[in-house]
């Protein structure tokens, strides 16, 4: 019996004697990170396509230093699984009409007056903060890590690579999540 198969025999027997026994179970969803979720996000190992692009893409041949590039390589990692680990919150916050995108390529809690803010419960707002923060960090991370990678790119390359990034996120954002074009917010048409 292969491994998959005794697992499920498992998990059904737990369920089975859970439910004999008549228990009943209460989840409090609180869209804060737990002890557990944080150790998964520290011990996860996989990486995702744009992970490995990041850390192998153009490197400077003369650059011998290996401790500065496992530092950068860890990193982005870290930024790139926690943005993965927010990225649902993120986007419910911006289809709520909590959160937007400002002109700088950077996720911003919308102004009273725009969107649906004027709605938001303390705990939305709260939380919107907490990650507009963690998310500008994360991208200012990859930003600075894409413009040192690339040999192509100076110090004036980080404008750029911001542009592009905030390009993307408008291309792919469904209509009616708020963006800052030019001198006043507006909703994806």
């Amino acid at each position: 019996m292969s491994r998959a198969t005794n697992n499920l025999l498992f998990a059904i027997n737990v369920f089975s004697a859970v439910a004999a026994t008549s228990c009943s179970f209460n989840f409090e969803l609180t869209s804060q990170r737990t002890a557990l979720e944080n150790q998964i996000l520290g011990n996860y190992k996989e990486l995702d396509d744009d992970l490995i692009v990041a850390n192998y893409g153009r490197q400077n041949p003369n650059d011998a230093g290996g401790d500065k590039k496992n530092r950068i390589s860890a990193e982005i990692e870290k930024a790139t699984k926690n943005r993965s680990f927010n990225a649902d919150d993120i986007d419910e916050l911006k289809d709520q009409g909590i959160l937007g995108e400002d002109g700088d390529s950077l996720l911003a809690l919308l102004p009273k007056g725009i969107g649906d803010i004027g709605s938001a419960t303390p705990d939305q707002i709260k939380l919107a903060e907490v990650l507009v923060d963690e998310e500008n960090r994360d991208r200012s991370t990859l930003w600075s890590a894409t413009n040192a990678q690339n040999l192509e790119l100076s110090d004036k390359g980080l404008p750029a690579v911001r542009q592009s990034f905030g390009r993307k996120i408008y291309e792919t954002a469904p209509k009616g999540h708020w963006f800052y074009t030019g001198k006043k917010w507006a909703p994806k048409p």
